[in-house]
């Protein structure tokens, strides 16, 4: 699309003047209202729909656009929290890495795996998605924080069972399979220090991969520790028919190589809670405590807080301490 060309220009000048559409249309003239100076009467379209544009822009267009329509529509909806923590996330967000191809990720969500090589990596990291299929933030934002790691990163998904204890059947037909094709994945990026990374229902994932594969340390953002239908809040997670599974405390209490752990709850999530008490005293494990916070999202309390990036340099700093400074 060029600014000066009335042709190329002309499906967006009155498009909300139009009939509602397609949330993919209204992200397509944010595009064009950012390169031709446009202003946007947000009160014209539900909000509902600049929700779903502003999402997808997140997927499928060039992020300073993103950044560009979000303060606007959350002036336009002050009263919409979604709206106020994505701009303040998107305005947050650290520069692209100078890493031109690993920069250049763009996440497929249909993907259940997707490596991402980083030069001069010396590490690798994996993470694992949650329920959503995203951990926290969409993936092309997190993408931006895993660049200032100078690591390798290789994306999960699993579309089997979300809890990854089969396995993911984008790389083998069980969980033995499954471990086997990412230890020649992290060999062929030719690298031996591993770490992992988790939120929500990808915490469990992370938790148990990264005893099974011998990674050096695991950060998880609330979720599971235990899928133990015997534990007291199994219920919640039967409910979204979650299966049952392993607790993992057992298996940390007796490795050998157990990964340092760190567990990020809120004070006041009474799930969260539970599952992270459930590895208090283990050796290798430190827990934090996000005080008088009620939301799941707990990452979001570490970003505002300053905290964030802390955590996941932690992560990856090969001279860490037992818990992050």
């Amino acid at each position: 699309m060029h600014d000066g060309d009335p042709q190329a220009n002309a499906p967006f000048r009155n498009m909300l003047d139009s009939t509602p559409r397609a949330a993919g249309d209204l992200a397509r003239y944010l595009c064009f209202a950012r390169k031709a100076g446009v202003d946007v009467d947000f009160h014209k379209i539900d909000k509902k729909l600049w929700g779903l544009a502003l999402e997808d822009l997140i997927y499928h267009h060039p992020l300073d656009v993103a950044t560009f329509a979000a303060p606007q529509i959350a002036r336009a909806f002050p009263e919409a929290a979604y709206f106020q923590t994505m701009m303040a996330v998107l305005a947050g967000l650290p520069p692209q890495s100078d890493d031109a191809s690993f920069a250049a990720f763009r996440d497929d969500s249909a993907l259940e795996v997707q490596i991402v090589p980083r030069v001069g990596a010396r590490a690798a990291l994996i993470g694992f998605c949650g329920r959503a299929q995203k951990m926290g933030m969409p993936l092309n934002l997190i993408h931006r924080w895993f660049g200032r790691l100078g690591v390798h990163v290789i994306y999960l998904r699993d579309y089997q069972s979300t809890t990854y204890d089969n396995g993911i059947r984008s790389l083998a037909t069980d969980l033995t399979g499954t471990l086997r094709a990412l230890r020649e994945i992290i060999a062929d990026l030719g690298v031996k220090r591993l770490v992992c990374y988790g939120n929500s229902l990808g915490s469990y994932g992370a938790l148990r991969y990264a005893l099974e594969l011998h990674a050096e340390a695991v950060l998880a953002f609330a979720g599971p520790t235990t899928l133990d239908p015997g534990f007291k809040d199994f219920s919640l997670l039967a409910q979204r028919r979650v299966a049952p599974g392993l607790d993992l405390r057992p298996l940390y209490h007796t490795a050998s190589h157990a990964p340092r752990a760190h567990i990020v709850f809120g004070e006041l999530h009474a799930f969260d809670r539970a599952h992270a008490i459930n590895f208090a005293g283990l050796p290798t494990v430190s827990l934090e405590m996000a005080p008088g916070c009620k939301s799941h999202e707990v990452f979001l309390y570490a970003l505002f807080n300053g905290r964030y990036e802390r955590l996941v340099q932690w992560l990856v700093d090969p001279h860490r301490g037992s818990r992050p400074p």
